[in-house]
């Protein structure tokens, strides 16, 4: 194996390899041991060939067949999409093979299973929603490139509509959208691409995404999760993983939440935790609890907050319920009399619970009122927040049935949880 002379250590090392006296003496003459030489920062060990094709000028034992690796090495010619894959901040090969193929083929047949293209979109908050929906797709699956800017129909490149669109801009919606963040790095092509067109006035941006380094699967702040499949992007998330409560609810404000639900619940908590004495402002227990989420824009002096679904749902007021989570209703059936309520948690249970005309504990004085509250909150909390079905109350004579959407883990079934070891 020859020498590759990436930097000194490297190239001190392999000499004192081959001065080593337990190392054989190599049977090639000397002069037809020459040394590869890469460009400076890069390691042989992190360049992984990707579909190429060896071939060597000329042979030393007569024959014309290539012999990929060692010293016989001396071109690479392109067969496949990409050349070489190093794993350096420097993609720039691998953009400009994507762009030549983009110059001569539809973006349906340049995409394979480790590439995504996207056009423009029609506004903003579109390509936001677009881009980050691929870049965790990748990330679930075995990672990959996203190029941004390219329209399915000729002409296929054209310039940015969005003013505000840049590397940094899109790096940070990304990031700010996907949890947990998707890692990436976002590089602006406009430079390149002029050069594989030989005419300026275009876009492009290519976004490099790795595969992704934690257990559970990115999903986005709509809630939406897939994960790459050949060419497509298929939902993707297990019951165990799914959080869709953490999710950002966006549009919403502080304003959407009830003061009169927080305070109760602040009532509660310091109640609970011995801290009656202890002052508690709303935006900092619902920070503590992390049901908003602390942020400032660009140019702005003063923080804003976002809220969770989590906070919508525990003390959303109704006209925010019935914008964010319209199917979130409670059904109460009594002796054949329905009741609907569309209200949040706090108000939800206090009703059901509390109400000295309609609650439950009212028709049924037999049933202890922490006993109810506690199975109440287990149905509000436990539900299954992506299935578009309301909390079932059925109350009779003789039994209290409460029902809410959702299946039970993996490996979970009503018999091992009846008859389990308590944890």
């Amino acid at each position: 194996m020859p020498a590759i002379s990436c930097s000194s250590l490297t190239t001190d090392a392999t000499m004192a390899s081959s001065d080593s006296s337990s190392t054989p003496a190599s049977p090639m003459p000397p002069r037809k041991q020459r040394a590869t030489t890469l460009p400076s920062g890069t390691r042989w060990a992190n360049l992984v060939p990707t579909q190429v094709q060896a071939t060597r000028r000329r042979s030393f034992r007569g024959t014309r067949k290539p012999k990929p690796g060692g010293s016989e090495v001396r071109s690479i010619r392109v067969v496949g999409k990409l050349v070489w894959r190093a794993n350096v901040n420097n993609y720039s090969e691998q953009f400009r093979a994507i762009l030549l193929q983009l110059c001569a083929q539809s973006p349906e047949r340049v995409e394979y299973e480790q590439l995504e293209i996207k056009g423009w979109c029609n506004n903003e908050r579109q390509l936001t929603e677009k881009v980050v929906e691929a870049t965790s797709c990748l990330a679930n699956a075995q990672g990959g490139t996203v190029i941004v800017g390219v329209a399915e129909e000729p002409p296929r490149f054209s310039s940015c509509p969005f003013r505000n669109v840049t590397a940094a801009w899109l790096e940070t919606r990304i990031k700010d959208q996907t949890i947990p963040p998707v890692e990436c790095e976002v590089h602006d092509l406009t430079a390149l691409l002029a050069e594989v067109r030989g005419a300026s006035g275009a876009n492009a941006f290519g976004i490099v995404i790795p595969k992704t380094r934690h257990l559970c699967a990115h999903v986005t702040t709509a809630g939406i999760s897939k994960i790459r499949v050949g060419k497509d992007c298929r939902p993707y998330f297990t019951t165990a993983d799914d959080d869709r409560t953490r999710a950002i609810a966006h549009d919403a404000s502080l304003e959407d939440l009830s003061l009169t639900s927080i305070n109760w619940a602040i009532d509660r908590y310091r109640t609970t935790f011995g801290m009656r004495d202890s002052p508690l402002e709303p935006i900092e227990f619902l920070a503590r609890a992390n049901l908003v989420e602390r942020c400032l824009m660009d140019g702005e002096r003063y923080p804003r907050y976002r809220v969770s679904l989590a906070a919508l749902i525990l003390f959303g007021k109704q006209t925010a319920l019935a914008r964010f989570l319209p199917f979130f209703e409670t059904v109460f059936d009594f002796c054949g009399q329905h009741r609907t309520i569309r209200r949040n948690v706090v108000e939800s249970v206090q009703e059901l619970v509390l109400s000295s005309q309609f609650g439950i504990t009212a028709l049924c004085p037999q049933l202890p009122v922490e006993t109810v509250r506690e199975i109440l909150v287990n149905a509000y909390i436990h539900r299954c927040w992506r299935t578009a079905a309301p909390v079932m109350i059925t109350l009779t004579a003789s039994e209290i049935e409460i029902g809410n959407p959702g299946d039970l883990l993996p490996g979970l079934n009503p018999g091992n949880l009846l008859h389990c070891v308590p944890a």
